[in-house]
Protein backbone atom coordinates (compact mmCIF):
# COMPACT_ATOMS: atom_id res chain seq x y z
CA UNK A 1 0.00 0.00 0.00
CA UNK A 2 0.91 3.32 -0.94
CA UNK A 3 -0.18 7.14 0.11
CA UNK A 4 -1.84 7.28 -2.47
CA UNK A 5 -4.12 4.19 -2.39
CA UNK A 6 -4.39 5.06 1.68
CA UNK A 7 -5.72 8.34 0.99
CA UNK A 8 -8.50 7.16 -2.06
CA UNK A 9 -9.31 4.14 -1.43
CA UNK A 10 -11.34 4.11 1.90
CA UNK A 11 -11.85 0.42 2.35
CA UNK A 12 -8.67 -0.22 1.75
CA UNK A 13 -7.01 2.57 4.55
CA UNK A 14 -9.76 1.44 7.31
CA UNK A 15 -8.69 -2.33 6.34
CA UNK A 16 -4.80 -1.23 7.55
CA UNK A 17 -5.79 0.88 10.56
CA UNK A 18 -7.74 -2.13 12.10
CA UNK A 19 -4.83 -4.62 11.60
CA UNK A 20 -2.11 -2.61 12.82
CA UNK A 21 -4.66 -1.78 15.70
CA UNK A 22 -5.59 -4.82 16.79
CA UNK A 23 -1.54 -6.40 16.18
CA UNK A 24 -0.53 -3.48 18.40
CA UNK A 25 -3.73 -4.30 21.15
CA UNK A 26 -2.34 -7.96 21.15
CA UNK A 27 0.95 -7.07 21.90
CA UNK A 28 -0.19 -4.91 24.79
CA UNK A 29 -2.00 -7.87 26.25
CA UNK A 30 1.14 -10.01 25.60
CA UNK A 31 3.35 -7.49 27.34
CA UNK A 32 1.10 -7.32 30.44
CA UNK A 33 0.90 -11.17 30.97
CA UNK A 34 4.51 -11.10 30.42
CA UNK A 35 4.69 -8.54 33.16
CA UNK A 36 2.23 -10.20 35.53
CA UNK A 37 3.72 -14.11 35.11
CA UNK A 38 7.33 -12.21 35.93
CA UNK A 39 6.18 -11.17 39.08
CA UNK A 40 6.80 -7.27 37.46
CA UNK A 41 4.86 -4.22 38.48
CA UNK A 42 2.80 -3.17 35.12
CA UNK A 43 3.27 0.67 34.69
CA UNK A 44 -0.27 2.64 34.32
CA UNK A 45 0.49 3.83 30.55
CA UNK A 46 0.77 1.74 27.69
CA UNK A 47 3.99 3.65 26.44
CA UNK A 48 5.71 3.07 30.05
CA UNK A 49 4.57 -1.01 29.89
CA UNK A 50 5.91 -1.38 26.01
CA UNK A 51 9.12 0.35 27.59
CA UNK A 52 9.54 -2.28 30.26
CA UNK A 53 8.43 -5.07 28.62
CA UNK A 54 10.93 -3.58 25.43
CA UNK A 55 13.60 -3.39 28.03
CA UNK A 56 13.50 -7.14 28.79
CA UNK A 57 13.29 -8.44 25.52
CA UNK A 58 15.46 -6.71 23.37
CA UNK A 59 18.18 -6.10 26.95
CA UNK A 60 18.74 -2.46 25.31
CA UNK A 61 16.95 1.07 25.77
CA UNK A 62 16.94 2.11 21.94
CA UNK A 63 15.28 -0.73 20.62
CA UNK A 64 12.97 -0.35 24.09
CA UNK A 65 12.31 2.91 23.27
CA UNK A 66 11.28 2.20 19.24
CA UNK A 67 9.17 -0.90 20.68
CA UNK A 68 7.38 1.92 22.85
CA UNK A 69 6.32 3.82 20.23
CA UNK A 70 3.36 1.36 18.96
CA UNK A 71 1.61 3.33 21.86
CA UNK A 72 1.69 6.37 20.26
CA UNK A 73 0.99 4.84 17.06
CA UNK A 74 -2.28 3.53 18.31
CA UNK A 75 -3.07 6.42 19.67
CA UNK A 76 -2.25 7.99 16.75
CA UNK A 77 -4.93 5.70 14.74
CA UNK A 78 -7.65 6.22 17.30
CA UNK A 79 -7.21 10.28 16.90
CA UNK A 80 -5.34 12.08 13.56
CA UNK A 81 -5.77 12.75 10.20
CA UNK A 82 -5.13 10.91 7.43
CA UNK A 83 -1.51 12.32 6.34
CA UNK A 84 -0.04 11.59 10.15
CA UNK A 85 -1.55 8.06 10.68
CA UNK A 86 -0.25 7.17 7.60
CA UNK A 87 3.39 8.27 8.56
CA UNK A 88 2.79 6.20 11.82
CA UNK A 89 1.56 3.31 9.62
CA UNK A 90 4.87 3.55 7.77
CA UNK A 91 6.88 3.38 10.92
CA UNK A 92 5.19 0.55 12.39
CA UNK A 93 5.36 -1.68 9.43
CA UNK A 94 9.04 -0.73 9.93
CA UNK A 95 9.46 -1.52 13.16
CA UNK A 96 7.53 -4.70 12.85
CA UNK A 97 9.97 -7.00 11.19
CA UNK A 98 13.02 -5.77 13.49
CA UNK A 99 11.38 -6.20 16.56
CA UNK A 100 8.35 -9.16 16.93
CA UNK A 101 10.70 -11.58 16.04
CA UNK A 102 12.59 -10.83 18.87
CA UNK A 103 9.16 -10.38 21.02
CA UNK A 104 7.90 -13.80 19.76
CA UNK A 105 11.23 -15.57 20.83
CA UNK A 106 10.97 -14.13 23.71
CA UNK A 107 7.54 -15.27 24.50
CA UNK A 108 8.02 -18.60 23.24
CA UNK A 109 10.69 -19.17 25.67
CA UNK A 110 8.46 -17.32 28.31
CA UNK A 111 5.93 -20.21 27.92
CA UNK A 112 8.32 -23.42 27.51
CA UNK A 113 9.56 -22.41 31.26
Amino acid sequence: MDWKVYQTQRSKRLEIERWVESLINATMDISKILLAVGNEEVPETSREILFKVGSLVFGNEVKAEAFSELAKIRSTLAHRYLDVKWEDIKRFLQLVPELYPLLLDFVKKEVEK
